[in-house]
């Protein structure tokens, strides 16, 4: 699977971990994410993975980070 492929899942899946709440586990695949962020250049994609970022920030109360 290409990595741009693997990225867009990637993301996919913490989104909706984020929305169930479960900012641990969202945590470990954005963790997955972050590691293939450098292999694309579809900016969609770059949006929702900082957006990601944000909210994962948001939730360990790191509010300045975010």
């Amino acid at each position: 699977m290409p990595d741009g492929d693997k990225l867009r899942v990637y993301v996919r899946i913490v989104r909706l971990l984020l929305e169930e709440e479960d900012s641990v586990q969202a945590e470990t695949f954005y963790n997955r994410a972050a590691l293939l962020i450098h292999s694309t250049t579809d900016r969609e994609t770059v949006l929702q993975f900082k957006l990601c970022q944000a909210r994962i920030m948001d939730y360990g109360r790191r509010f300045l980070e975010a």
